[in-house]
């Protein structure tokens, strides 16, 4: 019967300790939500801060990919971005000298399913695909990668149009590709992760830390 007692007294404790840490990891996410929102930036999803701060303790700074792009035509974002997908748009880029030991670090992450792009494969590209040129910024590679990602894409402004490309998007989120047909829900404006937060997210952000 003791045996029993403490064990069940163990596994409450053990409970305890996990509920704990995990409210830990919900409120530093959301004081870092916050900091990133005082500077204009999205928040990042749980497992790509866990990432860059393993990244960090090792020296290696990682820059997320929607920090330093732009979508020069708001019209287009929202398929844009929703095309793209958070896991592309908050990849981790770091420089060559630190490819090497990033691979390692993420291999014995904490998590998963956060990208790492290599910075060396993107630093210098050929013209942009058409369609792709609205992704602008003052980093070439992050810039690159999202333009490699976009692909073919053209932007269309009508059914007539699409149908005159092998890969096409509407604004409204029709895709067309390589004969497949596809209609993407588009991203709203408050929920954006490239570009300056809104006021709504910021006040999200503040929320959430103050819970």
């Amino acid at each position: 019967a003791a045996k029993a007692l403490h064990n069940e007294i163990f596994k409450e404790m053990q409970a305890a300790g996990d509920a704990l840490t995990k409210a830990e990891r919900e409120y530093n996410a959301a004081k870092e939500a916050q900091q990133r929102a005082v500077l204009g930036k999205s928040p990042l999803a749980p497992n790509v801060l866990i990432l860059q701060r393993e990244l960090a303790d090792a020296n290696i700074e990682a820059i997320p990919v929607c920090d330093v792009v732009r979508i020069d035509d708001p019209d287009w974002q929202p398929i844009i971005e929703s095309f793209l997908g958070a896991t592309n748009i908050q990849a981790l880029l770091v420089q060559e000298t630190d490819e090497r030991r990033a691979f390692q670090i993420a291999r014995q992450s904490r998590t998963y399913d956060s990208k790492i792009v290599r910075a060396s494969k993107y630093a210098h590209r050929a013209s942009p695909p058409a369609g792709s040129e609205l992704i602008r910024g003052d980093n070439e590679a992050a810039v690159h990668y999202l333009r490699a990602k976009l692909g073919d894409f053209r932007r269309a402004a009508s059914e007539d149009e699409c149908f005159k490309h092998r890969f096409a998007m509407t604004q409204d989120g029709m895709l067309l590709a390589d004969g497949e047909i596809m209609r993407k829900k588009t991203i709203h404006p408050t929920d954006f992760k490239i570009g300056p937060v809104t006021a709504d997210t910021r006040a999200a952000a503040a929320a959430q830390v103050s819970e």
